[in-house]
Order: structure tokens, then sequence, then C-alpha cells
């Protein structure tokens, strides 16, 4: 197997959306080391505010809640 490929085989890609957007996305999980780091560049890539998740207030105020399936 060729370099480029073990690269491939090694990543982690998933599909991320947004409500209301028309097109999907594929990142590596591996490229990030955290949770809010992972928040930080969903927030970069769509162009808008995720709150970070408090055991207390919950996402409060925040327009955009992270999901999964």
């Amino acid at each position: 197997v060729r370099s480029y490929r073990k690269n491939i085989l090694e990543a982690s890609y998933v599909k991320v959306s947004m409500d209301g957007a028309a097109y999907l996305r594929k990142i590596d999980l591996n490229t990030y080391k955290s949770y809010p780091q992972l928040l930080k560049a969903l927030e970069n890539m769509f162009k808008c505010s995720i709150d970070v998740y408090s055991e207390t207030d919950g996402y409060n105020g925040c327009n955009y809640i992270p999901t999964y399936e």
C-alpha cells in the first residue's frame, strides 16, 4: 500500500452538516485534539456560534447545538 493510501486509511472521516445549509462537509476527527477544538472548527466552517456545554446551564442562549447520529 502506498504511503498516501495508508494515510487515507488511517483517517477517521465523518460528514457534518448544519440545519438550513445546502451542503455537507467531510472532516477528519483525528485532526482535532479535543471536543472544544472540534466545536471551534465547526463554528469557523459554518460561520455560526456554538456555546460550550455546561452541566448547570446546558447550551444557554445558543442558536446551534451540536448533535450526532
